[in-house]
C-alpha cells in the first residue's frame, strides 16, 4: 500500500515537523501500521459516520485524529490535525 495525502493533510503533516516532533513520530508510526495492516492498524481504528462515511480515524493524541480511507490499495490521508466533525 502506498500513502497519499490530501492537500490540507499534507500541510498539517509538514506543520507537525516543526511544531511537535513527538506527535510527528506518533503519526509516522500510525502511517506505517496503516500501510502494513490497513484497518487492523495499531490504535483503535473507528469507522466514521455521516458526511465522513467511508472514512476511518485513529487517535494521534487527546486532541488530534488521523482520518483516512483506502482506495485501490492505497491509503489516502484526509486529516492529521484536529478532531473530525460528525
Amino acid at each position: 500500500m502506498g500513502i497519499h495525502f490530501d492537500d490540507m493533510a499534507w500541510r498539517h503533516y509538514i506543520d507537525w515537523q516543526t511544531l511537535d516532533r513527538k506527535t510527528l513520530k506518533k503519526i509516522n508510526s500510525l502511517l506505517t501500521s496503516i500501510r502494513r495492516n490497513g484497518y487492523q492498524s495499531i490504535g483503535k481504528v473507528e469507522k466514521l459516520k455521516g458526511e465522513l462515511s467511508g472514512f476511518y480515524s485513529v487517535r494521534i493524541d487527546d486532541k488530534n485524529r488521523l482520518v483516512f480511507y483506502v482506495r485501490g490499495g492505497d491509503v489516502i490521508i484526509a486529516s492529521c490535525s484536529g478532531h473530525y466533525e460528525g
